[in-house]
């Protein structure tokens, strides 16, 4: 695997367009990989996306300008990481994707905190703090898909070395193509 920091071109105009439009992202990062057809795993944080791949992407300069790294992690149990991740916290209700709010409430016992907290216990963590940085509506396909897309960061403990590394490398949750689900820790 590779991780790559692609910070964006923004004397190109198009790139503009995805912060609009996050399916923009989406075919552009498609497109670094010509023929073996690759959907990385990306997050995009400020003017820099990153993202995983199963071969080093070609970068076009007018899309940016990439730093690519040979990316295998083996984090051993008991390591206590600092983590960011852009997620889509939802859960399905009469065969749906319904949004999580950041806080119980009275209608909805069930938060994109409590969201966090489960899928991470399920990928070998344990949450010793959740924070959300940023909670937005994102577009993608010309408005056609809407999704919730919720920034946490906070610190983190690795109870099962394997199950966490398939979280780092496949990531957590839904829309995925469109920039969610990416898991970066640091010590």
């Amino acid at each position: 695997m590779f991780i790559t920091k692609l910070e964006l071109n923004m004397s190109n105009w198009d790139n503009m367009r995805g912060f609009s439009d996050f399916g923009y992202f989406h075919s552009q990062l498609e497109r670094c990989f010509a023929e073996d057809r690759e959907h990385p795993l990306w997050r995009l944080d400020n003017n820099t996306i990153l993202f995983l791949s199963e071969i080093p992407p070609q970068v076009s300069e007018s899309f940016g300008y990439a730093q690519t790294k040979s990316y295998d992690p083996k984090i051993p149990a008991g390591t206590v990481l600092n983590y960011r991740i852009t997620a889509n916290p939802v859960i399905k209700r009469d065969g749906r994707r319904v949004p999580l709010n950041m806080k119980r409430t009275k209608n909805q016992q069930y938060c994109a905190l409590d969201w966090l907290i489960d899928r991470l216990k399920a990928g070998g963590a344990s949450a010793l703090s959740v924070n959300i940085i940023e909670n937005e509506i994102r577009k993608a396909k010309n408005g056609k898909v809407r999704y919730q897309a919720t920034t946490f960061e906070g610190k983190l403990v690795v109870e099962d070395a394997e199950l966490f590394r398939n979280i780092l490398m496949n990531g957590l949750g839904h829309e995925k193509a469109y920039g969610c689900g990416l898991l970066l820790v640091r010590p």
